[in-house]
């Protein structure tokens, strides 16, 4: 015999040790038996319908432009974003139907929540083969909305596929949210013929009718479960089943994935070569400059008397080509007699005594200047700078410090 599972997938579900309601029928629709029950612990059945309960899925009439473009995933979710608090892409969004006015009703479902629930069903042996939504199993008629009352929060479900969250009520309490939706109706001129109420505990028929202004039918307590019979008008054949567009989804954004693939690789193999092609680069320079080091050492052995320690080759080589330049007659740049002739020549014309005091130190020539005007050191400055040295200015009353060096 047929049989068919009825699972009611809550915030919670894909978690091990939290229980489901679920109910099991027959191939014509009677209830065989229900329970609560995780996911693993399910009874086995020919067919497994999961369902979404209603705090779970945000649903919105949209007016969608024409054209398949319109109704990709991800058009559809960027229509969504409005009414989301995550990103649009982090949800599964798909088409419920078409409502009164010709729009379009759309369902948004997180994905980081339905996916391990599918693969949590699966994993245990039961692949949901229809996935509806917990307000679809309320029937639409014309003009007739539906309010769920419960005491944790409940839904309106309008005269199409579109619902929304009403918050709690005490017992025969009127939910804003189910004001706010009519008020709303009769400002828009939408017509709402009757209202049924499913609710818990008393109803107080005049409370609602004086507040909302509509026929008011009591429809009892809510019953997910219930809803599900051949009774209540559930069958399998013409239920809104969301599971094809969700899975659909599911193949867009991996073909989205495949679609990105091999640009990933060839940027990863040019990363590769690049970091290759430094390596060697990095691998021949260093080689290099063990060579030529090499060859300065041995330069530097043949020229040095066999007793001279070696300890840095390029420096010692560097100091006995300034020393042999010197004994020939030829000073270099920051030598103290190459600098001190050039700062004398920029200093022609000073007044005999304002050149107080002179030193230098290892290539930096400074000289202190007394009663000389600022303007006129600065034109010996740029005159300076115009040989390729540094020259740096500081002063202190009638005092001017004056840094000459070999610029670098």
């Amino acid at each position: 015999m047929m049989t068919r599972l009825f699972v009611r997938l809550h915030r919670d579900a894909s978690v091990p040790a939290s229980r489901c309601e679920w109910i099991l029928r027959d191939s014509r629709g009677a209830e065989l038996r229900r329970g609560q029950d995780t996911l693993s612990a399910l009874p086995k059945a020919g067919e497994t319908v999961a369902v979404i309960t209603h705090d779970l899925v945000v649903t919105r009439a949209l007016s969608l432009p024409p054209g398949r473009r319109a109704r990709t995933p991800i058009a559809l979710a960027n229509a969504m974003e409005p009414f989301l608090l995550s990103e649009p892409a982090s949800n599964h969004v798909v088409m419920l139907g078409e409502a009164r006015d010709g729009a379009s009703v759309l369902a948004a479902i997180a994905r980081a929540w339905l996916d391990p629930c599918l693969s949590a069903l699966a994993h245990a042996g039961h692949a949901p083969a229809l996935l509806i939504v917990e307000t679809s199993l309320l029937k639409p008629e014309a003009g007739t909305w539906i309010a769920v009352c419960l005491p944790e929060g409940g839904f309106l479900r309008l005269d199409d596929e579109q619902t929304f969250a009403v918050d709690a009520t005490s017992d025969g309490g009127i939910p804003e949210g189910v004001k706010w939706q009519m008020h709303a109706a009769a400002a828009a001129k939408r017509p709402v013929s009757r209202l049924r109420i499913y609710h818990h505990g008393k109803l107080d028929y005049d409370a609602w009718q004086s507040a909302l202004g509509v026929p008011i039918e009591d429809a009892g307590r809510w019953d997910w479960a219930q809803a599900t019979s051949a009774e209540a008008g559930f069958s399998p054949r013409t239920a809104r089943n969301i599971l094809a567009a969700v899975r659909r989804e599911q193949f867009d954004a991996r073909s989205a994935l495949r679609v990105w693939r091999t640009p990933a690789l060839g940027a990863a193999l040019i990363l590769g070569v690049h970091v290759g092609a430094s390596v060697i680069h990095w691998s021949n320079g260093a080689r290099e400059r063990s060579a030529l080091q090499a060859e300065i050492r041995t330069l530097f052995r043949k020229a040095a008397p066999p007793s001279a320690p070696l300890v840095d080759a390029l420096v010692q080589t560097r100091r006995a080509l300034g020393s042999a330049q010197r004994i020939s007659g030829q000073y270099a740049r920051d030598d103290f007699v190459t600098l001190l002739g050039r700062v004398a020549n920029e200093s022609a014309g000073l007044p005999a005594n304002a050149m107080r005091t002179i030193q230098y130190r290892s290539g930096t020539l400074s000289t202190e200047l007394r009663g000389v005007p600022v303007a006129r050191i600065e034109r010996m400055a740029e005159q300076l700078r115009s040989h390729g040295l540094r020259v740096e200015i500081s002063t202190a009353a009638a005092l001017t410090r004056m840094t000459v060096r070999s610029a670098p």
